[in-house]
């Protein structure tokens, strides 16, 4: 199971802080490759309900973009280790 941080690191290795980024990308990540596609929606999901990630519909797929709070999460975390 991954970690909050993991997935955040993911989002920002990905590009998500100027643009959106589809799940199908985030899977191609060395982090993720593990992941299913499925549990990394459901942990996408929860991620958007504590305003971590925005959600906006590209076409077929949704796109994740990391908000400031989301930056200042990772930061936080990587600061407490």
């Amino acid at each position: 199971m991954k970690a909050k941080e993991e997935i955040l690191s993911a989002l920002i290795a990905r590009g998500a802080i100027t643009r959106y980024v589809t799940a199908k990308e985030l899977l191609k990540d060395p982090v993720l490759w593990n992941m299913k596609p499925k549990t990394l929606g459901v942990r996408l999901l929860r991620l958007r309900r504590e305003g971590l990630v925005t959600m906006k519909k590209l076409g077929k797929a949704h796109g994740y973009r990391l908000t400031i709070r989301g930056l200042k999460r990772r930061d936080y975390l990587y600061e407490k280790r």
